[in-house]
């Protein structure tokens, strides 16, 4: 996880016309029990399908791409 939260800070994106930090508009949920790694990636596969079902009524896009 300290490997993409460093990953996200280096990362720019256009808004508006203006650049910022990717970091300063993502939302990360992290699980940090000790799970294995297929129960890690189910974790995140449902809560990607719990946010878009529950953003898309806003018209916000939410993705995962694993």
């Amino acid at each position: 996880m300290t490997e993409v939260l460093r990953d996200f800070l280096q990362l720019k994106m256009f808004v508006e016309g203006k650049e910022g930090s990717m970091m300063e508009r993502t939302s990360s949920v992290t699980n940090t029990s000790n799970m294995s790694g297929a129960d890690r990636d189910v974790s995140i596969y449902t809560g990607e399908y719990y946010f878009k079902g529950i953003f898309s009524s806003y018209g916000l896009l939410c993705c995962y791409d694993g």
